[in-house]
This record gives structure tokens, sequence and C-alpha cells, in this order.
């Protein structure tokens, strides 16, 4: 069955990753945009462009989430020099 859908060319401004979205939101929705477009490759090759591209965002929604849980370990480990910071004020060591 061929679908009369034409894969848009890419563009580097455009992406699948949301703004506005957490990114294990965004990485859970282009995993699903992946098994879709992959199942749409077993009818009609014009797709690899859009599953090769999805590849891409994935990789980039992936690195998205890695980068913001190592900034929120560095705020968590700030949180904790202060409460020890406030600590050692209190107890009048320091």
């Amino acid at each position: 069955m061929r679908h009369n859908i034409t894969p848009a060319p890419h563009s580097g401004s455009q992406s699948t990753v949301a703004s506005g979205t957490s990114p294990a939101a965004n990485t859970r929705r282009i995993r699903n945009a992946i098994r879709i477009v992959a199942k749409l490759l077993e009818a009609d090759t014009a797709y690899l462009p859009l599953f090769q591209r999805l590849e891409v965002d994935l990789k980039a929604a992936e690195e998205q989430e890695h980068a913001l849980e190592r900034a929120m370990r560095w705020v968590a480990q700030d949180q904790t020099y202060a409460e020890d910071d406030a600590f050692r004020s209190k107890s009048g060591s320091g």
C-alpha cells in the first residue's frame, strides 16, 4: 500500500523536539514516532528520510534529557552546600 505523503525536506531549523514539554516526554514522543514510521517503511521506503531525521532528533532529545539531569544534580549539590553552610553558621563552627 502506497501512502500519498511526501516527507518534507530536512531544514536545519526544524525539529521534532517540542518546546515547553519535558525532555522525557519528548523522548517518548519521538520513540513512538520512530515506531510508527518504521512500520510505514515496510510498505514504502519514501519514509526513510523521516525515519533518519527522527533518529537524529531522538539523540538530541536524549542529550537534552541527560543535560537536564546533570543540571538538577548541580542544584541538589548547591542546596546541600547551602544547608551545610547554614548549619555551620548556627553552630558557630566554620
